[in-house]
């Protein structure tokens, strides 16, 4: 492989895991921003992703793993952060030889490593995506505006068991009815023992 080449897809799979570090702030600024929205003014909240803004992946992964629960996630993104650490930072010279030539073998050795790491990145975005989007609907949405809708989804959930029939008109078999019904209670459930605000 040329030098060229290589080093193109170095600064390639390098870029990809800037996206991970921009999909981590988003997340913590959104999460702050709800944690705020729901504190109002009952006491004094100034943390904001702006304070993460020029934060390392490491310290971004700190912050995170306060955020959200999913362990797993958590763990995946610190192999991803020391995988990272190595190519970025000692990818490249690791490749060298004493000479400062790349040698082929070990450049066969890192390829691998350089588009699994960027494969990774795009599947830990993802991952972080819906992880946020467990609490977006919170943050954008007001509290009356939610429990209206899920009133709604209630009533039409309610009358599609009763009926057998889909909003569409479409027949409903008996155990699609029966889901339906159950689904009603437990959103009904909630809204009767949500937290007051």
């Amino acid at each position: 492989m040329e030098a060229r080449d290589f080093y193109l897809n170095v600064a390639h799979a390098l870029s990809a895991c800037q996206l991970v570090e921009q999909e981590l702030k988003l997340y913590i600024t959104n999460a702050f921003a709800l944690a705020a929205k729901c504190i109002d003014d009952q006491m004094t909240f100034k943390f904001s992703g702006e304070d993460y803004e020029d934060s390392s992946l490491e310290g971004l992964i700190k912050v995170f793993r306060k955020l959200c629960s999913n362990d797993q996630l958590v763990k995946d993104l610190q192999a991803f952060k020391d995988e990272r650490n190595f190519l970025s930072h000692k990818g490249i010279t690791y490749c060298l030889d004493y000479d400062g030539e790349l040698a082929e073998r070990e450049v066969e050795h890192v390829r691998p490593r350089l588009e699994a790491i960027e494969r990774g990145a795009v599947v830990l975005c993802e991952a972080l995506h819906e992880e946020a989007n467990k609490f977006l609907g919170h943050l954008y949405f007001e509290n009356e505006m939610l429990l209206d809708a899920l009133r709604i989804a209630v009533k039409v959930l309610r009358e599609s068991a009763e009926t057998r029939k889909a909003p569409s008109g479409a027949d409903l078999e008996v155990r699609t009815a029966q889901q339906h019904a159950a689904a009603a209670e437990v959103i009904a459930q909630w809204i009767e023992k949500r937290p007051s605000p």
